[in-house]
C-alpha cells in the first residue's frame, strides 16, 4: 500500500464519502481507511475510531455520517468524492417503520409476525446495499432478522449461483461480511434465473418453507421478520418471476429502488382496485446517487473474487486444502440439461420428456477441471434439486488413468456426502 497516496476528508452532518477501488493483482491495490474523528457508518454498520479498515480491489462503498466526521484514506481510489445529498435519512425512516411493526408483534398469537420485506429493482440500483442497511439498523436495535438472498448474479451470503438464508442478530462485520454466519445455502449454479426458471422457482419455494419454519419456531425471528434481496431481472418473464416470488414468500412490504414503472405495475397487479385491505405495502425509494452501472467484466471479476474469498477467506487469509477422490466415491449430477431437442425434431405425435428440474448423472471427465462443484446434503438423487448444500469444492485435476479427481476445499478431511452438483461456475485462480 502506497503511503504517499494519503488523503483526509472532513464530512459535515448527513454527508457521505463515495469511492471505488479498482481490481488489482496485489494487496498494494487495496485502500486503508481510518475514522479519526466523529462517527460514521458503512451500510448501517458503525465504524470504530482509529481502527484501520482495508478495502480490496472491486470495492464500491459509501461512508455516511449523521453527525460529521474526519476520515483518512491511504491508497489509490477512483471517483472519490463527498456527496451532500444521500437517501440515508429515507432509509432510516423505513427502518424505524419496520421496527414499530416489530414492537407490535404479539408472540402469544401464532398469526402475529414481523415485517416480511422484499427489495427489488433493476440491476445496479442499490438493492444489496439497502438490504444490509435495513439488517444493520434492525440488529443495532437488538432485533434479530432473517436475510434471504435470491440474487444468483453476485451472491451476498455465499458464492454466486446460490440462494441463501442467513440468521442475523448482530450488525454485519464490515470486513468479513456474511462469512462469519452459517447460512442455509441452495445451489442453482447459474448467474441468472433465466438459465432454468422452473428449477429457480422450485428453490424459491424451498426457501419460503424454511423461512416459515424458522419464523414459526423461533420467537426472535417471528418478531424480527425477514428481508429478501432479489436479482435485477424485472422485464418480461423476469417480472412474472418477481410477482411469483412476492406471493410465494408471503411478502408484506415491497421496496422498489427508483423505478416508477415497476412500482406502478406492482401496485396494479398486487393491489387490485377495490381491495383496500391489501396485505402488501409497495413503496418506491430513491436510489443513491453513488450507485453506478457495473460493466460485464466488472461483474465477472466480482464473481471470481467472491469464489476466491470462499476458499481463501476475506480479511483473514486462509489456505485451502487438496483432497483426492476416487471416481467410485462420488457421483456428479447436473439439474436439468442445457440442450433440449426442438419440438420439430421429435417423431410425429411424440412429446419431449425433458424436465428442467430433474437431476441427471454425468460422467467424470477431464473437462471438469476448474469447475466449481456443490456438495449436496441429499441422501437420494431425487432430493438433489432442492436440498441445501454442505459447501463447495474446486476441481484442480482429473486423472483418467488413476480414476481420481483432485479438488480444493476450504477445510480438510473427507467431503460429507457423495453427491456433487455441476453447473456453469468455474474458477481460474490466476
Amino acid at each position: 500500500m502506497n503511503e504517499e497516496n494519503k488523503n483526509t476528508y472532513t464530512l459535515k452532518p448527513e454527508e457521505e464519502l463515495r469511492f471505488e477501488v479498482d481490481f488489482g493483482r496485489s494487496e498494494n491495490d487495496s485502500v486503508k481507511m481510518i475514522l479519526t474523528q466523529g462517527t460514521a457508518e458503512i451500510f448501517g454498520t458503525e465504524i470504530s475510531q482509529m481502527k484501520p479498515y482495508i478495502f480490496p480491489g472491486g470495492s464500491k462503498l459509501a461512508i455516511y455520517t449523521f453527525s460529521g466526521c474526519t476520515l483518512e484514506m491511504t491508497g489509490v481510489t477512483t471517483n472519490a468524492y463527498v456527496a451532500s445529498e444521500a437517501p440515508m435519512s429515507a432509509y432510516y425512516d423505513i427502518s424505524e417503520q419496520l421496527e414499530k411493526e416489530r414492537e407490535q408483534v404479539n408472540l402469544q398469537n401464532p398469526n402475529s409476525c414481523g415485517p416480511r420485506v422484499l427489495i427489488c429493482g433493476a440491476a445496479d440500483t442499490g438493492k444489496s446495499s439497502l438490504s444490509k442497511i435495513l439488517i444493520n439498523y434492525a440488529t443495532r436495535l437488538k432485533s434479530s432478522v432473517l436475510f434471504a438472498d435470491l440474487d444468483v448474479g453476485q451472491g451476498e451470503i455465499s458464492i454466486p449461483g446460490t440462494l441463501s438464508i442467513a440468521t442475523v442478530n448482530t450488525p454485519i462485520d464490515i470486513m468479513e461480511g456474511f462469512s462469519l454466519c452459517s447460512p442455509l445455502t441452495y445451489f442453482f449454479g447459474y448467474n441468472s434465473p433465466d438459465k432454468n426458471i422452473p428449477h429457480y422457482k422450485m428453490i424459491v419455494e424451498r426457501v419460503a418453507e424454511m423461512l416459515e419454519v424458522k419464523t414459526k419456531h423461533n420467537p426472535e425471528f417471528r418478531r424480527g421478520g425477514y428481508i429478501v434481496n432479489t436479482c435485477g431481472w424485472i422485464e418480461g418473464a423476469g417480472y412474472q418471476l418477481l410477482t411469483s416470488i412476492i406471493q410465494t414468500l408471503k411478502i408484506s412490504h415491497v421496496l422498489v429502488m427508483g423505478d416508477d414503472r415497476l412500482t406502478n405495475n406492482l401496485k396494479r397487479d398486487l393491489q387490485p382496485t377495490g381491495q383496500e385491505n391489501s396485505n402488501i405495502t409497495i413503496t418506491r425509494l430513491q436510489k443513491s446517487g453513488g450507485v453506478v452501472n457495473r460493466s460485464t467484466n466488472f461483474r465477472r471479476l466480482s464473481r471470481m473474487q467472491k469464489i476466491r474469498e470462499y476458499f481463501n477467506g476475506t480479511a483473514t487469509k486462509l489456505s485451502y486444502h487438496s483432497i483426492r477422490l476416487k471416481f467410485d466415491e462420488v457421483q456428479v449430477f447436473r439439474v436439468g440439461n442445457n440442450i433440449q431437442a426442438p419440438a420439430g425434431a421429435l417423431p410425429i405425435g411424440e412429446q419431449s420428456n425433458f424436465d428442467p428440474t430433474q437431476p441427471r448423472e454425468i460422467p467424470i471427465v477431464a473437462t471438469l477441471n476448474s469447475k466449481i462443484l456443490a456438495v449436496s446434503h441429499a441422501n437420494v438423487e431425487s432430493e438433489i434439486p432442492v436440498k441445501n448444500v454442505a459447501g463447495f469444492v474446486h476441481v484442480t485435476g482429473v486423472d483418467m488413468d488413476k480414476r481420481e479427481i483432485t479438488v480444493s476445499a476450504p477445510s480438510p478431511g473427507k467431503i460429507p456426502k457423495k453427491f456433487l452438483i455441476l453447473a456453469s461456475l468455474e474458477w481460474l485462480e490466476d
